[in-house]
């Protein structure tokens, strides 16, 4: 807030601000500050393959088969609030990783956390938590019955 207050002082206009307008101003402009480190974290964390690919660019003519009232209805996130899943399927070379990417974005700008992994690596990891995974008190009873009687 310190540096929105020089950036704000420094204007010509400084004087003809009450102190109300002058709080108001801060406040925004650190409200603003604050989503986009939110967001720039949210994105570094996500590792995207192509950290330049927006729902915005999408070129729906290039594309053949992508509905655009659908998938800018995706692109609003109910989806994402409905913890539902999102599977894009196609050719390859169609850009369905670059499209993956772009939803990616979408979800980090409307505040969901974000990782891109390519399927190898979910398996992988989904079948080395699998292992670490400690068993429930049932499982274990389930199992000594069934080690305990072949």
């Amino acid at each position: 807030m310190a540096a929105a207050y020089r950036d704000l002082a420094d204007q010509s206009n400084a004087d003809d601000l009450s102190r109300d307008e002058w709080l108001g101003l801060m406040l925004d402009r650190e409200a603003a500050m604050r989503a986009d480190k939110r967001l720039t974290n949210r994105l570094a964390v996500a590792r995207l393959r192509f950290v330049d690919a927006c729902i915005e660019n999408i070129d729906f003519a290039a594309h053949h088969g992508l509905d655009r009232r659908n998938t800018l209805s995706l692109a609003q996130g109910a989806w994402l609030k409905a913890h539902e899943n999102l599977i894009i399927t196609g050719q390859t070379g169609t850009g369905k990783t670059w499209l993956a990417c772009a939803f990616g974005r979408q979800a980090a700008r409307l505040d969901h956390s974000v990782l891109y992994l390519r399927m190898p690596r979910l398996f992988e990891d989904l079948a080395l938590a699998r292992l670490r995974r400690p068993l429930s008190p049932s499982h274990r009873q389930a199992g000594s019955c069934a080690t305990a009687h072949p």
